[in-house]
């Protein structure tokens, strides 16, 4: 039987073994909620495991270290994707806005900042959760997706004074 609960920075497990007579309190310090949350509670059944003999889970560091480099890449792929446009707005000023052109610009500033913001549901965390517990990734998909929605519609205003 048992129960955790967290707090920004701060995770706790609890759980309580009746037929052994053993109850374990977890408190752990972590600053990585989307990585190290998974990592602290095999931790904690591995120390629970090795109490009462039982096999433990495999741990290695790659998983981590994996799951670190791929949401760093896509915090990359974010912030390119938001700078791109404004780094290179006068090109386009320039250029001749075909339909391949505009459908590309409707994706990349109508689509890209909502799914940018579904991020966290996509991988399984809810908004909330982002904006309680890691406060800086949420910032960096809210102004990531704030200038994608402003470039947009500057480059709508753009076009419609343009004609």
């Amino acid at each position: 039987m048992g129960h955790s609960g967290l707090v920004e920075n701060y995770m706790s497990n609890m759980f309580l073994l009746p037929e052994s007579g053993l109850g374990i309190i977890f408190l752990i310090n972590v600053n990585d909620y989307p990585v190290t949350n998974q990592l602290a509670d095999i931790i904690s059944k591995n120390v629970i495991f090795a109490l009462l003999g039982r096999e433990q889970y495999d741990i290695s560091g790659s998983p981590y270290i994996v799951r670190h480099l791929l949401l760093n890449g896509v915090y990359l792929a974010l912030v390119a994707a938001a700078v791109y446009p404004i780094a290179t707005i006068r090109k386009w000023k320039k250029k001749k806005q075909t339909t391949r052109l505009i459908l590309f610009d409707i994706t990349r500033h109508g689509i890209l900042p909502l799914l940018s913001l579904c991020l966290p549901y996509m991988v399984g965390i809810p908004l909330w959760v982002v904006w309680y517990f890691v406060k800086d990734l949420f910032l960096v998909l809210l102004v990531n997706s704030s200038l994608l929605l402003v470039m947009g519609l500057y480059k709508i205003l753009f076009a419609v004074f343009k004609a």
